[in-house]
């Protein structure tokens, strides 16, 4: 569909959990129609402004829009409207700078096997530009699958895409006093867990830590960087709020 609303109001399926939702999404993949084209700049618009609408009615997770592309950035003769991967990163810009932010994720699926030639093809100029979608939607990079095995790369792109997304700020329980919560790591690798109170962002350095986005009026629980990253990079670990005893400084 060549209008964004469409993306946003109609989706061919709704987010759902897994796995539950399971088989509704391996039904609609399965009888999927072949288009001749798909119009990447008003299904990303459509996206972002249909998770935005989701934040409203699930402000407690983190909501954001994944791209998996077969690399045309680029406005097909579809629509009247043309576009470039330029315009679609000014919407991945958009949706990262807009309150609520939703991220930009891009998984392309390679259509041109390892290696080869690029130079005088006459589509080559179609496969550029992703990069820049992905660094305005403020998730650095593109994630590439191997054309020998898509199923399997893809599975590992999605599983990446989770943990980049994993967010790193949590709401503060509003019933319990502000001076009695604490933040764990876990599982502890031999210790209690309990990471310390930094007081503000400031004083994370390369450690583990938290801080209130406010000290006297807080509403949201912040982890440094340190803890973030592992967090992002190991499904091993989780965080936990620790609630009625003074914190760890």
């Amino acid at each position: 569909d060549c209008g964004w609303q469409a993306y946003d109001t109609r989706p061919t399926l709704n987010n759902g959990l897994l796995p539950g939702a399971a088989p509704a999404w391996d039904n609609a993949l399965r009888n999927a129609n072949s288009l001749q084209a798909s119009e990447m700049l008003p299904a990303l618009k459509g996206g972002i402004a249909h998770q935005t609408h989701r934040v409203m009615l699930d402000a407690a997770s983190k909501h954001i829009v994944v791209v998996i592309t077969d690399g045309f950035a680029a406005d097909l003769p579809v629509c009247l409207t043309t576009y470039t991967s330029s315009d679609v990163a000014a919407e991945a810009r958009a949706g990262l700078t807009q309150t609520p932010s939703i991220e930009t994720h891009v998984i392309e699926l390679d259509a041109f096997p390892p290696n080869t030639p690029l130079t005088n093809n006459p589509l080559a100029s179609a496969f550029q530009g992703f990069d820049g979608i992905a660094t305005a939607g403020g998730t650095g990079s593109v994630l590439h699958t191997d054309p020998t095995n898509v199923p399997g790369s893809v599975n590992e792109d999605l599983q990446a895409v989770r943990r980049k997304a994993q967010p790193c700020d949590f709401a503060r329980p509003d019933h319990i006093d502000k001076d009695l919560v604490g933040v764990a790591l876990l599982p502890a690798s031999g210790g209690s867990g309990e990471i310390p109170r930094v007081g503000v962002a400031a004083n994370c350095g390369d450690h583990d830590g938290w801080y209130y986005d406010d000290a006297s009026q807080p509403t949201r629980i912040f982890i440094c960087p340190a803890t973030c990253s592992v967090l992002r990079t190991d499904d091993t670990h989780s965080i936990s709020l620790l609630v009625g005893c003074a914190p760890k400084t």
